[in-house]
């Protein structure tokens, strides 16, 4: 199974209600009509075990592939996407990862 892994902070000005209301109304509907993504689950981060809060949320999508996730990027609606998904978030936490799942 094939993810990416996204991690990010909201900006200070932006309240978890506010990010929860788009992610809920916009964000979500929208990346799942993307054929590349098979499921989308978001995650507000509570705490960290060091302390070191890193991310106020952390995204997790399955999806097809990284090509075909990557011909999705490409579109017009996901460029619409990210300009208003980079109004919520500090561009400089946002940390992307390709991940597999290793399995037994």
């Amino acid at each position: 199974m094939a993810n990416i892994v996204v991690s990010y902070l909201l900006k200070p000005e932006v309240s978890n209600e506010e990010y929860e209301r788009y992610f809920r109304q916009e964000k979500y509907p929208l990346l799942m009509s993307f054929p590349s993504v098979n499921t989308f689950k978001l995650n507000r981060v509570m705490q960290t075990l060091d302390g070191k809060k890193t991310a106020d949320y952390v995204g997790i999508l399955e999806i097809e592939s990284l090509e075909s996730y990557q011909r999705d990027r490409e579109t017009e609606g996901f460029q619409e996407f990210l300009s208003k998904w980079i109004t919520f978030v500090e561009p400089s936490s946002i940390n992307v990862s390709y991940v597999e799942e290793v399995r037994i």
